[in-house]
C-alpha cells in the first residue's frame, strides 16, 4: 500500500519456474486487487500507449527530472 502512496507502477508476472506454472498469473492478480492496485497501475493491464507513455516519462525523469519524488507523501495523509 506504501507503493501506491509513493505512485508505483506494478508489472504481475506468474513468478513461473516451469511452462506448467505460467497459468499461476491468476495468483499475482488476485494479490494486486486485495492489495487495492488499480488496474491503471498494472504496467502489463495497460495498453501500448499507455506503455509507451510511462517509459517516455520514466526516460524523461533520467535525463534530469526527480522519478524519486513521492506522488504523495505518505506523511501527509
Amino acid at each position: 500500500r506504501k507503493a501506491l502512496d509513493y505512485g508505483c507502477i506494478f508489472s504481475i508476472n506468474p513468478d513461473a519456474h516451469s511452462i506448467r506454472e505460467l497459468d499461476q498469473m491468476h495468483w499475482g492478480v488476485e494479490m494486486a486487487r486485495k492489495g487495492g492496485v488499480p488496474r491503471d497501475r498494472v504496467l502489463n493491464a495497460t495498453g501500448l500507449t499507455a506503455l509507451l507513455a510511462h517509459l517516455s516519462k520514466r526516460k524523461s525523469a533520467r535525463n534530469g527530472g526527480n522519478r524519486h519524488s513521492p506522488a504523495k507523501s505518505p506523511r501527509a495523509a
